[in-house]
């Protein structure tokens, strides 16, 4: 969730209501473990809450050797280790692992096309 709105109610107040209206959750994951809440990412926190509303996760991560090529200042190496148990959860689920963002781009259309069909 990139972008919450100005309100009275919380981030996560706003985040459930969103998941909540949702079909899918779709998660794109690079080299960054983002912004926590009592130890949780909101993305972790996201994911389990999607899970839990029956809301279908869909996974985007990036392909190992990608992994080793991208740009230092987009990587949040003090919370590698957090990053690293964050991927395993979600590799366990519907995964698509992409090298580059032109690839994800494609898959990532194809899967909102199949999306509006069902």
């Amino acid at each position: 969730m990139e972008a919450f709105q100005a309100s009275d109610d919380t981030q996560w107040d706003y985040i459930k209501r969103r998941i909540d209206d949702s079909d899918y959750y779709v998660l794109i994951v690079a080299e960054r473990y983002g912004s926590e809440l009592k130890g949780k990412n909101y993305t972790q926190m996201e994911y389990k809450y999607a899970v839990a509303q029956a809301c279908l996760p869909v996974a985007f991560l990036l392909e190992g050797g990608a992994r080793k090529t991208w740009a230092a200042e987009k990587v949040e190496f003090d919370k590698k280790a957090k990053l690293e148990r964050f991927r395993k959860l979600y590799e366990k689920k519907l995964v698509n692992i992409g090298a580059t963002r032109t690839i994800w781009r494609v898959r990532l259309r194809w899967l909102l096309d199949v999306m509006t069909v069902v």
